[in-house]
């Protein structure tokens, strides 16, 4: 069989870009969803016409990116994470010092 429509565009789901690429074999439509920073195939789908295997696929992408972290809040919470890292631990009240104060209340005495 021979490939035949190939299309292959660009699009958004939620802050991820995402390519689609789709196209027909035979009577049947595939579709596959990549990262586009990357071009790591993240669903596939098929279908009797383009839009429903690209429905298919984009529907399995948006699953999975949905569990992924956004870039931007992603950087942002590494950002946070690495500025918590940097101040110093808070002090904790010593025991020492009640005990200091009961030598004194001995030595007053």
């Amino acid at each position: 069989m021979k490939v035949e429509d190939h299309q292959k565009r660009s699009e958004t789901v939620g802050p991820h870009t995402v390519g689609v690429t789709s196209y027909r074999m035979g009577s049947t439509w595939h579709a596959s969803v990549d990262n586009a920073s990357n071009g790591a195939v993240l669903a596939r789908g098929e279908g009797s016409t383009r839009e429903a295997a690209e429905k298919v696929a984009l529907g399995k992408a948006k699953t999975i990116l949905g569990k992924a972290k956004a870039p931007a809040a992603a950087a942002a919470k590494e950002a946070a994470k690495g500025k918590a890292a940097a101040k110093p631990p808070a002090k904790k009240p010593e025991a020492k010092a009640a005990g200091a104060k009961g030598k004194k209340k001995d030595e007053e005495e």
